[in-house]
């Protein structure tokens, strides 16, 4: 197990692509942190997944678009564990509809989670990770950050700032 007892923290990690790589990096031999927005059931299911591989998880509820949340879900994270070796920035949501449609706030709502929140997950990552001198951030993006897709313009424009903070 090339991971063996890296602690792991993945954002949106109750479905989808969080769900698979939470359970990726367990198959590995990473104990996860599973984020979750909402959805307890779907996290308490790949947290007794992880479990079924022999592996810890944790579940961390935030709604990442509230930086306060995203300060209580560091701190409940490091009260569990003193160290994070590596964080994955997958949590995002997207929807569509004509450019001149979307108002201020949801254009907002959107930054805020596809971008801002990875901003300030990594600042709180990254100062535990330099004073120990080891650590990897993760960030999920898409194609979008470089394809134009019609009628996504917040998500688009969200993911290409993310591209441009991962270099």
């Amino acid at each position: 197990m090339r991971l063996q007892n890296k602690i792991v923290l993945v954002t949106g990690a109750s479905r989808g692509i969080g769900r698979a790589v939470s359970l990726a990096f367990a198959r590995e031999g990473a104990d996860v942190f599973v984020h979750y927005r909402s959805d307890s059931v779907a996290a308490e299911r790949v947290a007794d997944d992880i479990h079924g591989l022999g592996r810890q998880a944790w579940l961390l509820q935030a709604d990442l678009s509230e930086p306060d949340q995203i300060e209580t879900l560091f701190t409940n994270l490091y009260k569990n564990c003193d160290v994070l070796d590596i964080l994955v920035n997958n949590a995002g949501f997207e929807f569509g509809k004509p450019f001149d449609e979307f108002t201020t706030r949801e254009w907002d709502d959107i930054l805020n989670v596809n971008l801002r929140a990875v901003f300030l997950c990594m600042k709180h990552a990254v100062k535990r990770m330099r004073a120990r001198g080891s650590g990897s951030i993760i960030n999920i993006s898409s194609i979008h950050d470089t394809v134009p897709r019609p009628n996504f313009a917040p998500y688009c424009v969200s993911k290409a700032g993310l591209l441009m903070l991962t270099k």
